[in-house]
C-alpha cells in the first residue's frame, strides 16, 4: 500500500507539471512558422489558370 500511495504522488506530481507546460501558449516564433507553413500550402492548393500567370523565378535566380 506504501507503495501505491508513493506512486500515486508521483503521478500527481508528473501530470501537474505536465499540464502546466501544455498550457504555455507557443513562442512568437512557433506561431510565425506555422502560419508561413498555412500560407504556403494555401498558395499551393489554388489551382492556377493556365497561360494567364507568368511563371515565377525563385528567388536568387538569375534571367539569360
Amino acid at each position: 500500500m506504501a507503495q501505491l500511495s508513493f506512486l500515486d504522488r508521483i503521478t500527481k506530481t508528473l501530470r501537474a507539471h505536465f499540464d502546466a507546460t501544455a498550457s504555455e501558449p507557443l513562442p512568437r516564433r512557433w506561431i510565425d512558422l506555422i502560419t508561413y507553413l498555412n500560407d504556403v500550402d494555401a498558395a499551393q492548393a489554388k489551382p492556377t489558370e493556365p497561360e494567364t500567370e507568368q511563371p515565377r523565378r525563385r528567388p536568387g535566380s538569375r534571367t539569360h
